[in-house]
Parts: C-alpha cells; structure tokens; sequence
C-alpha cells in the first residue's frame, strides 16, 4: 500500500509540474547589413522560441543568448570571389520566456518559429 501511493504521489507531482502544450504562433525572421552588434529581441512572456536557421556574411560571427556567445562562425568557404559562411544547427535551440537573442558580427538572417504556451 505504501508502495502505490509513493507511486500515485510521485506521477500527480509530475503532471503538476508540466509545462503546458505548445500552439504555433508566428515565424519571425531577423535580418541585418554591415556591422551589427545589438539584441535583436526578447521571448514574450508565455512564449517560447525555436531556431531553425540562421545565414552570415562574413567569418568570426556569433549568436548570443543572455548577452554569452553561443555560436560561432569561423569557417569561411569560397564560392567564386566571395565568402560563404553557413551553419548548420545540429541540436535544436528553444529559447524560453525573457531570454535575450542576439547577434555580433557581419550581416545575418535568424529564421524562427514563435509558439505559445497553453496551459
């Protein structure tokens, strides 16, 4: 008996600890020329955010998360006369409500998808 209900305890204190379902909301994309060393947005409140891709211009950018570098782009190939940088995510980057995005670094592109949080 006292088995099953440290069972039955443990599996409503789990459901009460659940984050919600998620609804898409919107994609949102972040674009940039020249030099750029800013915070590009703030995750809503009862909002979270998925990364799905990102293109540069230039070497040595990075992606911040909180005001830390997260990414960075070092790796420059040539096409002809020009730089091509590109990333490839290979985990996938939520962001959670409050959390800063930001960029340093040469011209970007930062494609996301914006979901809300359904309790």
């Amino acid at each position: 008996m006292k088995k099953i209900f440290t069972i039955v305890l443990l599996l409503f204190s789990i459901a009460t600890f659940a984050q919600g379902n998620l609804q898409f909301n919107q994609v949102k994309s972040f674009t940039g020329n020249g030099y750029t060393y800013a915070n590009l947005d703030t995750v809503p409140k009862g909002k979270v955010w998925k990364i799905e891709s990102m293109g540069f211009s230039k070497s040595n950018n990075y992606m911040t998360i909180n005001g830390t570098q997260y990414l960075n782009f070092s790796d420059p190939y040539f096409l002809g006369n020009s730089i091509i940088n590109s990333q490839t995510i290979k985990e996938t980057i939520w962001l959670k409500s409050g959390d800063v995005l930001g960029w340093n670094g040469y011209s970007y592109v930062i494609t996301l998808i914006e979901y809300n949080i359904i309790p």
